[in-house]
This record gives C-alpha cells, sequence and structure tokens, in this order.
C-alpha cells in the first residue's frame, strides 16, 4: 500500500508525464489563414463561451473562453503556422499545489484532458473554417 506522500509523488508526476506528453502532441501542425474572420467566429461560438478573431497584417489572432480557461491560437499567415495556447499549466499546477488532498490528482489529471480536448476543439474548429471557406470559393 502507498503511503500519502509516495501516492502525492506518484500522482504529480503522472499528471507531469501527461501534460508534456499533450504538450509535444499538440506542436507543430500547419493550418491555412483564414480569409473570412466572421466564418471562424460563426464555427468557434458553437464551442466556446467568448470567442474573439482579428486580424493584424499577416497575423490572425484567434481566442476563445471555457469556463474560466483562455485558450488562443496566433496564425502567421506568411509563413503558414500557428501557435496555440491553452492553459495546460493549471492543472500541474493544482496537482503540485493540493496534490495532498485525496482525490485532487485525479481530479487534476481530468481538467488536464478536458482542457487538451478544448485546445483541439479549437484546433479544429480554425482548420473547419478554412476548409468551408474553400469548398465555398
Amino acid at each position: 500500500m502507498l503511503a500519502g506522500s509516495e501516492f502525492w509523488l506518484l500522482g504529480t508526476l503522472l499528471v507531469v508525464v501527461v501534460a508534456v506528453v499533450l504538450f509535444l502532441l499538440r506542436r507543430g501542425d500547419v493550418a491555412v489563414c483564414l480569409p473570412d474572420l466572421s466564418a471562424a467566429r460563426r464555427v468557434l461560438e458553437h464551442e466556446f463561451d467568448d470567442v474573439y478573431v482579428d486580424r493584424i497584417g499577416d497575423l490572425v489572432l484567434v481566442k476563445g473562453r471555457y469556463l474560466i480557461f483562455t485558450f488562443a491560437a496566433r496564425l502567421n499567415c506568411a509563413e503558414g503556422r500557428y501557435e496555440l495556447s491553452w492553459p495546460w499549466i493549471w492543472p500541474i499546477l493544482l496537482a503540485l499545489l493540493l496534490g495532498s488532498v485525496p482525490g485532487m490528482v485525479l481530479f487534476s489529471l481530468v481538467l488536464l484532458v478536458i482542457l487538451a480536448y478544448k485546445a483541439g476543439q479549437l484546433e479544429r474548429g480554425i482548420k473547419l473554417a478554412a476548409t468551408a471557406l474553400m469548398r465555398r470559393d
């Protein structure tokens, strides 16, 4: 049987390993640029509470809020690349700071999976808006 401190240590290490794996899976996909920002806004409003889409030169900024967490993507149209920002650090901090509370490590792991899913929805929403615009043209 694991003691309390050993359970806390193993649970925290598990959350950190899952966060690193999810972070590495999210890196480096090539995205298309969004010529019509209102289409992206309409697609993402089904998944997120507040959606902000704006173009600044060659950059397209997309932000969405889910509960208290903010997800953002910055598309560089000139290079055809994007950067995704999602709050993966919060479940890890929650596990590290409150890991001795029973069930908190499991809760932080579930929260990490939910946040990774919402980050994937942001990526899929951007790609869906871009492909829908290509079919319409």
